[in-house]
């Protein structure tokens, strides 16, 4: 028995010492995207890189964002698409609120958002970036999942290949037993309306729920560790549950990450417009995890929070949650 456990214990150590240097290696051995170059040359100093003027495609078609409200000044405000713009992954775990992201980021900018997936009912509520191809230069961001919604072999090189570790991203991290949840209540409410629908309570009270749980809160460190290890080129962390408290403020600062100009009508208009299409409505709910599933998930964001910080990002703001447990596990 103890044999067994000093040789995982060296399979963890060795794991750890081969992302280090893939790291070391690949670092520094691609040409950073131009528009993103002045980012990472800046981000020792207080220097804010200048934002990059934002070439429109004037022959394609535009969605009005506000055509119902009564001031006349947002409703003149549309989405449309642009012309050469670098691809950039706007990553996250499923329920991590990507969609509801990617309205504030097209409200605040003009640039429509791309997706890797189509979703009709997305592209339908004027979303007119989903489905187009993520290297079309036309899209601001591109929505992914990443391996969360596909089956890749779990070892290291395949999922270093996955992550596409050249292309910059915007990194969603949102509570994991929140994301769960409503990555469960989309699953669960398929058909029109799944991205705001609600689910009986007592579907968290079946084993398909405690086998939901017990996987996707691996996917969920992995989606984040993997990109923290590997990823290569610039990435932004941007934590879901601060966005709630302030989404002005925290698109604000994507947009400056992005290199596109603000327009502070825009944002004002959107002050008074935060919701979207999709944003799930709050609902009360009962505790659904277990003590062992709030353990799992609270280890889980004390290993993410080391990776973090590991690379000098901030750490994840505390989750209510798992609050409970995680103060046995600081972060």
């Amino acid at each position: 028995m103890g044999v067994g456990r000093a040789t995982a214990r060296k399979g963890v150590v060795f794991a750890g010492l081969l992302s280090l240097f893939v790291i070391a290696s690949y670092r520094f051995q691609f040409d950073v995207d131009p528009w993103f170059r002045v980012q990472e040359e800046s981000s020792s100093s207080q220097n804010v890189p200048s934002p990059r003027e934002v070439i429109w495609d004037e022959t394609a078609p535009s969605w009005p964002l506000w055509k119902d409200d009564n001031s006349s000044s947002c409703r003149e405000y549309k989405t449309r698409f642009a012309k050469g713009l670098p691809m950039t992954y706007l990553v996250s775990f499923p329920g991590s609120g990507n969609t509801w992201i990617r309205y504030l980021l097209e409200a605040a900018s003009g640039v429509f958002t791309g997706s890797v997936y189509t979703d009709v009912e997305i592209k339908n509520a004027g979303y007119l970036g989903e489905g187009d191809r993520a290297s079309s230069g036309r899209t601001l961001v591109q929505k992914t999942h990443g391996a969360a919604l596909t089956k890749v072999a779990n070892d290291l090189v395949s999922r270093y290949k996955f992550i596409k570790a050249e292309v910059p991203l915007v990194l969603i991290i949102r509570d994991p037993a929140r994301a769960l949840i409503s990555y469960w209540k989309f699953l669960h409410g398929r058909g029109k309306g799944s991205h705001t629908n609600q689910v009986s309570e007592k579907s968290y009270r079946t084993n398909e729920f405690r086998k939901h749980v017990e996987r996707m809160v691996t996917r969920w460190e992995e989606l984040v560790s993997d990109r923290l290890l590997w990823h290569r080129a610039p990435m932004y962390i941007l934590y879901y549950d601060l966005v709630v408290k302030n989404p002005v403020y925290h698109v604000r600062e994507v947009l400056k990450f992005l290199r596109v100009p603000i327009d502070e009508g825009r944002l004002a208009c959107l002050e008074s417009h935060l919701k979207g299409s999709f944003k799930r409505p709050e609902k009360k709910e009962s505790d659904p995890f277990t003590y062992n599933e709030k353990k799992m998930m609270s280890l889980a964001v004390m290993r993410i929070s080391r990776l973090l910080r590991l690379r000098g990002f901030p750490p994840p703001p505390p989750y209510p949650s798992i609050a409970n447990i995680s103060d046995k596990y600081p972060h």
